[in-house]
């Protein structure tokens, strides 16, 4: 059971009217320490205890002061229907005051004066423990309900705050789902620039493409390379070229007579991906002996230090 519902056991564990397993739950529960359960099982009990003393019978005293009202009234002489002893009766109680002397008005047994104290002194005592009864039975009942009420409003708390995290989760998986669209579409665009370029160097009157072979590292690989002098532009088209690793990039040479190796740009490469990459064309002046593709470091070196991936020798003019 969860602690709502073992709060609900608490007004019938106050009661005595627990099952078996419903009470092992609740002792096992309390055992755990649980200050609030222990609390209000207490103030239920208290609650309960005095509904019950104000519905105990008469004390023994009342007992005793209404038996003698019994034996006093059987003493008494029966009055007649109509409210008035009986002729005989009269003339026999009308000869025996003539006989001995009237008593005093003030002096009465002593019994009627006890049964009148005693009448006196019970209606004190019955309205008090009733009204006690009725107190003690609408704190057990507001107490029940009242508990009841708090768990309703707990259970709705945690409900809304339940949704509230779930539309807080939503909304920032939309979120993140906004902004890598945002990055695809960033790419998409950069793809297309390239292919743009590359489709325009190709359209050049002067235009001149070279194809790069591949190496031992990438047996796979091929590259294409197309260069305009009046555009002056140059685009690498590859693919089959292992994924760039981390912290590394390819870098595009051109080997000249003049100045040995010269470079032309870097770029990367995906697992699946074309590579299209804008890079500067040959040196002018110059003349070309071989173009080529090395692995060095991501912001490039001035003078190859990896390992060449993909190379094209420039037949002499």
């Amino acid at each position: 059971m969860d602690h709502a519902e073992l709060e609900d056991l608490l007004a019938l564990a106050a009661l005595g009217r627990l099952d078996a397993p419903d009470e092992a739950a609740l002792e096992a529960h309390l055992r755990e320490g649980c200050a609030q359960c222990e609390a209000e099982l207490r103030a239920l009990r208290e609650a309960a205890a005095a509904l019950a003393l104000s519905l105990e019978p008469a004390p023994a005293e009342q007992r005793l002061w209404l038996k003698l009202k019994a034996r006093l009234d059987q003493s008494l002489p029966q009055a007649s229907p109509a409210g008035r002893f009986s002729a005989p009766e009269v003339g026999e109680r009308q000869a025996q005051s003539a006989e001995r002397p009237t008593a005093p008005r003030a002096s009465r047994p002593a019994g009627h004066e006890r049964y009148d104290a005693a009448l006196r002194r019970t209606p004190r005592v019955w309205p008090w423990r009733v009204a006690t009864g009725m107190a003690a039975a609408a704190a057990l009942v507001l107490a029940f309900f009242a508990g009841g009420a708090a768990r309703e409003f707990g259970r709705i708390d945690r409900q809304r705050r339940l949704r509230i995290a779930q539309l807080e989760k939503q909304a920032l998986s939309l979120s993140s789902e906004r902004s890598a669209a945002r990055t695809q579409a960033v790419r998409l665009e950069q793809a297309l620039n390239r292919r743009a370029r590359l489709q325009s160097v190709l359209m050049a009157s002067d235009a001149h493409m070279m194809h790069l072979k591949p190496l031992g590292p990438a047996p796979g690989a091929r590259a294409l390379v197309a260069m305009s002098a009046t555009r002056r532009s140059a685009v690498i088209q590859a693919a089959g070229l292992p994924p760039t690793p981390a912290g590394k990039a390819y870098e595009m040479w051109w080997i000249t007579k003049q100045h040995g190796p010269v470079p032309a740009g870097i770029f990367h490469a995906e697992t699946g991906r074309e590579v299209i990459a804008s890079i500067d064309p040959p040196p002018s002046g110059e003349r070309l002996l071989m173009a080529a593709v090395t692995l060095e470091p991501a912001a490039g070196v001035a003078k190859p230090t990896g390992r060449m991936y993909l190379k094209a020798p420039i037949p002499a003019n």
